[in-house]
């Protein structure tokens, strides 16, 4: 007798600490809105208790952030001292993330990136730079 296996549900993303630098995977074609923004904050929160160790986020093909997230994000100021390079690597999600950074302008460090090698030396030289401490939480 063959017994049929249900999906596996995608796993929405991988989140771990690697030479300082705090690193979030994004699962593809993912669909990223306050839920899940206000999770990785969470479990950013828990691996690093300091808040301030830099992050580099990797969006997978066809990941997609809510509008809503975006603004989340913005006004977020759990992050403020948390400095972000997104690692998008096509070009339509690079602009996404230079249109973020110019409009919503955001309480931390952030900046785009087409490939992670820039994106890990830029959050790297974070490490060098004197700490920031969180005041607010969102």
């Amino acid at each position: 007798m063959v017994r049929k296996l249900n999906a596996v549900a995608p796993v929405p993303f991988e989140i771990w600490r690697e030479e300082g630098v705090m690193r979030v995977v994004m699962g593809q074609f993912m669909r990223i809105g306050v839920s899940e923004v206000k999770e990785i904050i969470r479990v950013l929160g828990v691996i690093d208790d300091t808040g301030s160790d830099p992050v580099v986020l990797e969006l997978e093909e066809h990941v997609r952030v809510s509008p809503d997230a975006r603004v989340f994000l913005s006004r977020c100021r759990s992050g403020a001292g948390r400095p972000v390079a997104m690692v998008a690597f096509d070009r339509a999600d690079r602009e996404m993330g230079d249109l973020f950074r110019q409009y919503l302008q955001p309480a931390f460090p952030f900046r785009t990136f087409g490939h992670v090698a820039d994106a890990g030396d830029w959050a790297s030289g974070w490490l060098r730079a004197p700490r920031m401490r969180v005041v607010h939480a969102c």
